[in-house]
């Protein structure tokens, strides 16, 4: 995350703000994504992979690739600490292996609609669109 830094002239060590620690995270978090997707091979079966280039505007996408983050670094710990030499091997079986398979499913899954040259949403019909987003709660 972020260093805690001094303040100049003081010394005084300060915390850093909500704002530069959502900022990192944020940071930190779309480039684990981008260093992931660039060493992912197989997505399963002889599927086309379906992947959005605009991912982040899909809320359950993004839910999911954080998820795997979080568990992907618990997993890091665990093998770094020698308490789970497997802990990688069991990140990808458990984790990536269940998300892939929703994430990249081309008939149901989130990016569905998208085309990886075209953008996001480009393929999805008027409906498809309606039904993807939530719908106005009645008042």
């Amino acid at each position: 995350m972020t260093d805690v830094a001094a303040e100049p002239g003081t010394g005084e060590v300060t915390e850093p703000t909500e704002s530069e620690l959502t900022n990192a995270f944020d940071s930190m978090f779309y480039d684990w994504v981008q260093e992931r997707f660039a060493r992912v091979e197989v997505t399963g079966g002889s599927q086309r992979v379906t992947w959005c280039p605009e991912w982040w505007l899909h809320p359950e996408v993004v839910d999911r690739l954080s998820a795997l983050w979080t568990a992907h670094i618990g997993a890091e710990a665990e093998l770094e600490d020698g308490n789970n030499p497997a802990a990688m091997s069991d990140w990808w079986l458990r984790h990536w292996d269940v998300h892939r398979a929703v994430i990249f499913d081309q008939e149901n899954g989130p990016f569905r609609s998208c085309n990886l040259t075209k953008g996001h949403l480009h393929d999805a019909s008027r409906e498809d669109v309606v039904a993807v987003r939530p719908k106005r709660p009645a008042v």
